[in-house]
This record gives C-alpha cells, sequence and structure tokens, in this order.
C-alpha cells in the first residue's frame, strides 16, 4: 500500500517547491516612549524617500573595515525605483563611509556576510543617503542584521499577512499599530489597522491571509507606551505571491 503524505503549504513554500510563491519575516525592533514612534532600529522617525537615490553604509567603530575584527562585508537588498528588488554586496570601510553603486528606493533587508574575529559587526553601521544623509536601514552594533519593521510590497507581488509577534518586556505595556499606504501615489495618507494592546508579554496575532496588501503598498509597524521607555520588537510572518 501507498504511504498517504500530508504536506504543509507553507513548508514546501519555504522549501522552494510553490513556483511564485516565497515567505518573509519582517522583524522590527526599536525603542519606545509614551509619544508615537516607528519600530526601527535607527534613529527618529522613518523618512521615505521619494525618489531613488544614491546610499552609502559606515560605522561607527573602525574596526569594521576589510581587513579588520568586525563586520567586512555586508549584503544589502532593497528594492529600486521601479520597485524590482536586487541585492548588492559592498566592503565597509570602517567609520569612512563607503557608497553604494545601484540606486535604491525601499530597504528590504542588510545582513553581514564576512567578518573578521568577532564574528560579527562590533559598531552600529548605518545605510544612509548618500552625503551622511537620512537613516534608511541600521543593523545594531553585534546584531548581524537589520531589524528596520519596513517593509514595501515589489512590483507584481501580492503580500498576504500570515500572523504577527508582538514582544513587550517585562514592567512595559503599551499598543502597537501597523499602517499602511500606496507608496506610488506621492499624497496617498497612511491608514491604521487599529491598535492592539499589549502588556509585559507576547502577543501572537494569527492572520492567515486574510487581507491582501497590493504590490508598491508601503507597511510600518508604530509603537506607544503608556509610561516610561523600553524596546519593542514586532515580527510579521507574510507570503509573498506572484500577481
Amino acid at each position: 500500500m501507498t504511504a498517504i503524505r500530508t504536506t504543509d503549504f507553507l513548508i514546501e513554500v519555504a522549501k522552494g517547491n510553490v513556483p511564485g510563491n516565497s515567505l518573509f519575516s519582517c522583524i522590527a525592533r526599536g525603542a519606545a516612549s509614551t509619544a508615537l514612534r516607528d519600530v526601527w532600529g535607527g534613529s527618529g522617525d522613518l523618512i521615505y524617500p521619494t525618489t531613488g537615490e544614491t546610499w552609502e553604509i559606515v560605522s561607527d567603530n573602525a574596526a569594521d573595515t576589510s581587513a579588520g575584527t568586525g563586520a567586512r562585508t555586508v549584503l544589502i537588498t532593497s528594492l529600486d525605483a521601479s520597485y524590482v528588488q536586487q541585492t548588492e554586496t559592498v566592503t565597509l570601510n570602517g567609520t569612512t563611509a563607503v557608497t553604494l553603486v545601484n540606486t535604491h528606493f525601499r530597504p528590504v533587508g542588510a545582513q553581514v556576510i564576512d567578518s573578521g574575529s568577532a564574528t560579527w559587526n562590533v559598531g552600529e553601521l548605518s545605510i544612509q543617503a548618500s552625503g551622511g544623509g537620512n537613516q534608511r536601514s541600521v543593523i545594531g552594533a553585534t546584531q548581524g542584521r537589520a531589524f528596520d519593521g519596513s517593509f514595501t510590497v515589489p512590483a507584481g507581488k501580492t503580500v498576504l499577512f500570515l500572523q504577527n509577534f508582538i514582544l513587550m518586556p517585562k514592567n512595559l505595556s503599551g499598543t502597537v499599530r501597523a499602517r499602511f499606504r500606496d507608496s506610488a501615489n506621492s499624497n496617498a495618507a497612511w491608514f491604521s489597522t487599529g491598535d492592539l494592546p499589549v502588556y509585559q508579554n507576547m502577543l501572537t496575532f494569527p492572520i492567515m491571509a486574510k487581507f491582501p496588501i497590493a504590490e508598491k503598498t508601503d507597511f510600518r509597524s508604530i509603537s506607544l507606551l503608556d509610561s516610561g521607555v523600553g524596546e519593542v520588537t514586532v515580527i510579521s510572518e507574510l507570503l509573498l505571491v506572484d500577481n
């Protein structure tokens, strides 16, 4: 008798066995306070470019360089101005900014792929508009990857949210909200799906692909603590489907 095999769709997607489908984890981690604030690794709130631009990467520690003990090379994934995903590998030069080759519009991810004896980035790595401009992505010291918390749906894709995780540290309470907008419309307003209250706990919010997010839509997470200061983490598990 032939054995009956039960397969899990998402596992098969993760294994690359379902053409036109892929998984992505959008991880946001950052400082939170009693003022509305984007959940991400950078300073202040996210500032979105309005056109494609040149980026640079720089560390605040001299050990992050081509022959240093810290991070040596970083893989940067972004969308260009046509919302097409691209990757670029850049060699660091410590506290001297290195200009990237491609033109970039939205960050997707950044990860240290080669390092010295420290095995990670010693300093904070800032990916920013060329000439010391606004931060676009940040890899915190020793983190090895960015936790930006923002995501823009690439051209030709639709995103289905699978589930969200919100982590609020001990003795902290507050709310987290997701915000969306049509990135292709320069006058589009941000809209929210509502506040999710959390008290020193992890909130799991299963969505199971119940509302699709169209191509060229920006997504971000916003936090607001009831009191005090701390660090909030938001993880969004996403399914990307070819249109």
